[in-house]
Parts: C-alpha cells; sequence; structure tokens
C-alpha cells in the first residue's frame, strides 16, 4: 500500500494505493486522514478475503452468455437479429477487447464499419442498440463494475421512410380481384384493409378473441415467425381491442356460419387448408402478391395493408390518438406520421399566420 502526494491545479490531494491479486485499487482524496482510513479498510477488507477483483471477460465471451440471458426476454426473432448483429457487425471488430477496455471510440468504430460496409443508418444504430442492453445488463444484473461506453455515442440520423399506401380506388380493385381469384382468402385480406392488424396478429386470431354481439375483436397474439407458432403476446406486448365496422363485421359473422371450428374459441379464424396457421412469407408469395399483379395496382407489401389502413382513418378524420390504440403503438411518434395526411392539417398550420 501507499498514499502518493499530488500537486494539482486545484490544490494538494492524495492518492491512496491498495493492491489486490496483483492488481491497483486508486482513490484520491482532498485530505490524508480520508486516504489512510480508505486504506485500512480496503485492506483489512483483502485480508478478510471480501475484497475481490472481478474478472472481466472478453466481449465476445460475454456476448454469448449474455445472449442465453436475454432468451426468456425477448422474442425468438428479436433473438435472432441480436445474434446477426453480434456475429456480423460487432464481434468481429471489438470482440477481443475485455468488456472494461471498450471505449466509445470503438463503438463509433463499429456504427462507422456497418455503414461502410453498405448497410443503413438504421442497422447501424440496432448495432448501437444490441451494445448498449448487452452492457446495461453486465453491470444490473451482472455486477460488473464498469462504464458503459455507449453513453457517449449518439445515435445516426436515419433517413424517414417513405409511407406506401393504395388509394381507395386501388383498394376495391384488390379486392375484387381477391374475390375473383382467392374468394377463401377474401375474408383475412378485409380484415387487414379494415382493421390494420398486422398480418402475424391476423393469422393468430382465434375465434374466441373474435365477440361478434359487439363487434369488436381482442389482439392478444401473433406469429412467432422462427418457429412458426401462436405466441400469447403482440410485438408491443399489448392486448388491444379493434372495433369491426359493419362491413367487416358482416364478412366475419357468414365466416362463422361457414365454419364448424368457430364453435371453438381456440380454433384459428384464419386458418390454412390443413387447418394450422398460416407461414406469413409464403402467404404474401402465393396469395397476396399474385393478387396486387392481377389487380395491376401498385405493387406493396402485405405489411402496407397497415399503413393504407391508417393513412386512410386518418384522411377521412380519425384522431391519431384513436389510431394509436387501435395499431397497438406504444409511442405516439410511431403514428404521427399519418399526422400530414389529415385533411385540414396543412390548412390549421397556415392559418397559425394571417398578415391582413
Amino acid at each position: 500500500m501507499s498514499i502518493r502526494v499530488l500537486k494539482l491545479k486545484k490544490g494538494t490531494c492524495y492518492q491512496a494505493v491498495v493492491r489486490v491479486a496483483g492488481r491497483r485499487l486508486t482513490k484520491l482524496f482532498d485530505r490524508k486522514g480520508d486516504a489512510d482510513k480508505w486504506v485500512r479498510a480496503k485492506l483489512e477488507k483483502r485480508d478478510g478475503g471480501e475484497l475481490k477483483i472481478q474478472n472481466i471477460p472478453t466481449l465476445t465471451e460475454f456476448a454469448w452468455e449474455w445472449m442465453k440471458f436475454r432468451t426468456a426476454r425477448i422474442t425468438p426473432s428479436t433473438h435472432k437479429l441480436h445474434q446477426y448483429l453480434l456475429r456480423g457487425q460487432i464481434l468481429p471488430k471489438i470482440g477481443h477487447l475485455k468488456l472494461d477496455k471498450i471505449s466509445a471510440a470503438h463503438v463509433e468504430i463499429v456504427l462507422r464499419d456497418v455503414v461502410d460496409s453498405g448497410l443503413s443508418n438504421r442497422r447501424a444504430n440496432m448495432a448501437l442498440g444490441v451494445i448498449q442492453k448487452l452492457y446495461n445488463d453486465a453491470i444490473s444484473s451482472y455486477g460488473y463494475k464498469i462504464p458503459n461506453p455507449t453513453s457517449k455515442v449518439q445515435k445516426l440520423k436515419e433517413r424517414p421512410k417513405k409511407l406506401e399506401f393504395w388509394t381507395h380506388a386501388e383498394v376495391v380493385a384488390f379486392l375484387k380481384t381477391v374475390e375473383s381469384k382467392q374468394p377463401s382468402h377474401l375474408p383475412i385480406m378485409r380484415f387487414l384493409i379494415n382493421t390494420g392488424a398486422r398480418i402475424g396478429e391476423a393469422f393468430a386470431l382465434q375465434w374466441g378473441d373474435v365477440d361478434l354481439e359487439k363487434g369488436y375483436v381482442c389482439i392478444r397474439r401473433t406469429v412467432d415467425r422462427i418457429h412458426h407458432t401462436a405466441q400469447e403476446t403482440t410485438k408491443g406486448n399489448k392486448i388491444r381491442y379493434v372495433g369491426l365496422n359493419p362491413s367487416l363485421l358482416e364478412t366475419l359473422k357468414a365466416l362463422a356460419k361457414e365454419s364448424p371450428e368457430a364453435s371453438n374459441a381456440k380454433d384459428l379464424v384464419f386458418p390454412n387448408l390443413a387447418g394450422k396457421l398460416h407461414h406469413p412469407s409464403s402467404f404474401q408469395r402465393r396469395c397476396f402478391d399474385k393478387c396486387v399483379e392481377a389487380a395491376s395496382v401498385r405493387k406493396i407489401r402485405i405489411h402496407d395493408m397497415r399503413h393504407t389502413f391508417a393513412a386512410h382513418f386518418v384522411m377521412n378524420g380519425g384522431s391519431i390518438y384513436d389510431l394509436k390504440q387501435i395499431l397497438g403503438h406504444s409511442e405516439i411518434k410511431m403514428t404521427e406520421r399519418y399526422a400530414h395526411l389529415a385533411p385540414d392539417y396543412l390548412k390549421t398550420r397556415t392559418s397559425l399566420v394571417d398578415f391582413a
């Protein structure tokens, strides 16, 4: 042990030093007596076996232990994304470094390399998010006494995505094509375009979630795309209730009469021919894309039917706060993407300035 006297600009201070397992613990004090007291306390703990130096692992060593820890806390698709980002973008660059040796500059290098490889700023920010979560858990759950290097790293600016949605005429043309080409899939297409539900939520919908008397459905589960099973949660981990407009209500009532499964609350509302879950990607290729082509409407993703519902909801005078609840957004800023589509949006804002 030792106490060094240091002459600094702010005045004299005392650096207390204690060695534990070959490593130095140091701390600065304004008074020599406080330094002596700290040293004696540390030596007492060291000699009693209470004071131990943590063996800090490398990022690669800790990452795979952390992924096991995260398994029960995230969805399988998010787990797969984390693995992809770790293997492809993060560990090849800084995986060899110990957790306490990784600085904000190292994290910035990872982000730069992601962008330089041709990937988007959004993908770089995803990598940043993984590193941030990893360090948060290392500190709070594993007890490592290390700084979080991501606290000093800002997200990259992301280019806003253009919202793709159909006009009313395109929706009508598409639904007419589905009715003539693939009539068995017309109910689910009407459901998607009239509720804004995600495709996985529609596939996982059970008859017990549908109240035909009161005219609403309960969105409480979705399809796990990795294991192809229905999971008892949605993307936002929320249960929400969505009303059915008159035409959609009649569609579901007719479907219930035609479906013997409707008497069983746990049976799927929109099963495949085998009575099982549709596979979202396969359904888009086999049904949606073919009907889009046959209808001669703009090619969009099946998820853009959700945007189509939202856009027309707002353009017809709907409140974005009501839309937030219907879509199950966790933050209002996600819903505000549709605000500019409101019919009086521009007029209301430009009228705030009126030079007579």
